[in-house]
């Protein structure tokens, strides 16, 4: 319980952070006397194991993204546990396997209509003028090789050690660019199996 002295505000933001808790905001008006009540979240630490077809990531690497009220997001393995409150969550996983694709190198020209200098701007004549953009060869050393997408609701969350493994689709790892954007649009598509434990 905190009682205060606030500065005199509408719709201002009363702030409460501590520590183990997801921070909380609330709008609140100080012109008159009153309470606000804030109740913030346990964070809980989980475990993170998340693999390809029941196979572990061998070279390779994930990014897990759990999007809900605020949003967190993992590289895995580096990181293996998470913070997490109850509620929902999207989970979206990129699996990314070592690649060698390369990009072709491109040349476009663009042209814009500029105000001409002088006179002639000031009552609105125009000219073109036209430039190169260039874009460099490159070469894609990860690339999307599976992962997937899942909603999903962590409740009845204890204080005893709790884990979550992932299951994601294996879509290959792709040889040409066209396999490569086919990748990122299974994403969407895919399932993930997710057991809380």
């Amino acid at each position: 319980m905190l009682i205060a002295s606030f500065p005199q505000c509408t719709n201002g933001y009363i702030i409460a952070e501590a520590e183990g808790y997801r921070t909380a905001k609330l709008i609140q008006s100080t012109v008159t006397p009153g309470e606000a009540i804030l109740i913030l979240d346990k964070k809980y630490n989980l475990e993170l194991e998340v693999n390809k077809e029941g196979s572990s990531l061998n070279g390779e690497y994930a990014i897990v993204t759990f999007a809900g009220e605020d949003t967190y997001t993992v590289v895995y393995p580096e990181q293996k546990n998470i913070e997490l409150t109850q509620g929902n969550y999207e989970v979206k996983v990129y699996i990314y396997a070592n690649s060698t694709i390369a990009l072709a190198g491109s040349e476009t020209e663009k042209c814009v209509d500029i105000a001409k200098s002088g006179i002639g701007g000031v009552f609105g004549a125009t000219e073109e003028k036209c430039f190169t953009l260039e874009i460099p060869e490159q070469v894609v050393s990860f690339a999307v090789s599976g992962g997937g997408l899942k909603s999903i609701t962590l409740q009845n969350l204890s204080w005893k050690k709790a884990s979550l493994k992932i299951e994601a689709a294996n879509f290959g790892k792709p040889a040409k660019v066209e396999e490569l954007q086919e990748n990122y649009n299974k994403i969407q598509n895919e399932n993930l199996d997710i057991q809380f434990g």
